[in-house]
């Protein structure tokens, strides 16, 4: 809670030694892994600090859920300082969270892994969802059946009982990656075998983010509007799930969209990169719109939207100069937005104070104005 609201308050340098420690944390906890895979680190003294056992599958599901906002933490701080994540992927073997409904009424079910972004996307490419599988299964230290997983049932787990927060956890990860492994890394544009990589690695992570939203199921692919139960009302992770999954959309596109001096000699899809790159930034002005409408204005927004808000303006403005063509009006929606996210965040005490600090969705804003 005080990372998040740190962030949200706009303290970006004081959230971020909370997010360290947290990681390390849960990792000398014992969190980032199943209890049913637990094994012990081989250190120099025995390890004491593994939790004890969960007393039930209820205790089990929370200490899930205590790692899993940890690692979106851990993904948010990557994502905006572009610096690499403190958890590692590969040494998470732990099950997606189940579905709301199913935890409020203590109906316990086992979920799939989380699925390991380093397996290639090839082998995810024929029926499954490239994040639905127990690609984790075997996690760090070897198969499922070396690591005692009692049933094949249960080391691959129900897709069907995992819900928003999962989904939201999957894409929120693929951004990640996306600012990992193919934003950072820097690449010599005169190498042709280095831009073939780049290329390669485009096409992978384009894949990816394809096989994704194509798996949705139906109820989310809307937010939730669709559901039946709570039918018209979206759904807070999803909603999150689907802006965020648009903003990785925009981010492995926009250089190709948007070529600068050292990408002109190349013969890249640009005008189809950047058609993505629009209708993502559209697509989540309509989305945070409709969220926003839709919720009392009391009921403050995780910094996390004003992310995808931020990126899909950049980006509309981006197109307009570049290309130069008009500006969406969704740009100025977006602008709106993120005023209305700050003043949420704020309260309805201090939203009308002409003297109140700038928090984080303001930062966002004045710097859209600056670009503008």
């Amino acid at each position: 809670m005080i990372a998040f609201t740190e962030i949200g308050n706009g303290n970006l340098e004081k959230a971020w030694p909370v997010i360290g420690s947290l990681t390390r944390t849960v990792e000398y906890m014992g969190l980032s892994v199943e209890s049913e895979v637990y094994q012990r680190k081989r250190g120099l003294l025995s390890d004491s600090s593994s939790l004890p056992e969960p007393r039930d599958w209820l205790e089990e599901e929370e200490r899930r859920r205590i790692f899993w906002n940890v690692f979106i933490l851990d993904r948010i701080s990557s994502i905006i300082k572009g610096w690499s994540p403190g958890i590692n992927s590969a040494d998470v073997c732990r099950r997606l969270p189940i579905c709301g409904g199913s935890w409020f009424h203590n109906e316990p079910a086992v979920t799939p892994y989380f699925g390991n972004w380093d397996e290639p996307a090839v082998k995810n490419s024929h029926g499954t969802s490239p994040y639905s599988v127990a690609s984790n299964a075997g996690g760090v230290n070897g198969s499922a059946s070396t690591r005692n997983i009692r049933a094949s049932d249960k080391a691959t787990g129900d897709i069907s009982k995992i819900g928003a927060l999962a989904y939201y956890i999957q894409s929120i990860d693929s951004l990640c990656q996306i600012s990992k492994s193919f934003l950072q890394p820097a690449v010599d544009f005169t190498n042709r075998h280095e831009v073939s990589l780049w290329l390669t690695k485009f096409k992978e992570l384009d894949l990816r983010l394809v096989h994704w939203k194509m798996y949705l199921p139906q109820q989310w692919k809307d937010s939730g509007v669709s559901r039946k139960i709570m039918p018209g009302v979206m759904d807070p992770s999803m909603t999150l799930a689907n802006a965020t999954h648009n903003t990785s959309v925009i981010l492995l596109h926009e250089r190709i969209a948007y070529p600068d001096s050292e990408l002109l000699s190349l013969n890249l899809p640009s005008h189809f990169s950047a058609e993505n790159c629009l209708n993502a930034a559209i697509e989540t002005a309509n989305i945070t719109t409709k969220y926003l409408g839709g919720y009392p204005s009391a009921r403050a927004v995780p910094p996390q939207m004003g992310i995808c808000a931020f990126v899909s303006a950049r980006t509309l403005l981006v197109h307009s100069q570049y290309y130069n063509t008009p500006l969406a009006k969704e740009f100025q929606n977006l602008m709106d937005n993120l005023t209305d996210m700050s003043n949420r965040w704020a309260g309805l005490e201090q939203a009308d104070q002409t003297n109140k600090a700038p928090n984080f969705f303001d930062q966002l804003f004045h710097s859209l104005q600056s670009q503008h």
